[in-house]
């Protein structure tokens, strides 16, 4: 029997050759997946950043506005964070002295971020949108990915600091 003309005999893969390419990927995924692992900590140290400022501001904004709801009884609000369950709340501090029970707006940070909040919760004077008592410095860590300080004046500018190399984080 003839083969038709222009048609050519199937030739698979070897296993040898078949082998090869698999040990190439294998090499390839071995310096790809650290590098991605990496990128997604410095953006998960990042994303917990603008967040946090995001929420600080939200603070701000709040002291600062007209529509607050309860405008006549409320002194400032105060962004509070609860090391045990490595989250930060915004609370409406009351002419009275005390602070709402219930917190205005919740922000709950990845586990893995460490929180420095040595130097005071920031409060923002109604209505004004000022820091109380002196400039605010807040520090998120990630064991051997890096830090990022945010940093509240007391004229109430947030700033989130670029990313510093750091081993462990204290």
């Amino acid at each position: 029997m003839r083969e038709c003309e222009g048609m050519q005999s199937g030739r698979g893969f070897t296993l040898i050759e078949f082998l090869i390419v698999v040990a190439l990927m294998g090499v390839m995924a071995g310096f790809a997946i650290p590098q991605y692992v990496g990128y997604s900590r410095r953006q998960t140290l990042k994303t917990a950043g603008e967040e946090l400022v995001a929420h600080i501001e939200g603070a701000r904004n709040k002291a600062l506005s007209g529509l607050q709801g309860a405008s006549e009884t409320v002194s400032a609000y105060s962004v509070l964070y609860f090391p045990s369950e490595n989250a930060v709340g915004t609370y409406q501090r009351l002419k009275s002295g005390g602070y709402e029970s219930t917190a205005v707006a919740q922000l709950n940070l990845p586990s893995a971020i460490k929180v420095s909040w040595s130097t005071g919760d920031p409060t923002f004077v109604v209505p004004t949108g000022r820091l109380e008592g002196d400039e605010k410095t807040i520090v998120l860590c990630y064991d051997n990915v890096g830090k990022h300080e945010i940093t509240v004046s007391t004229a109430g500018v947030i700033r989130l600091g670029d990313r510093m190399d750091v081993g462990v984080c204290p």
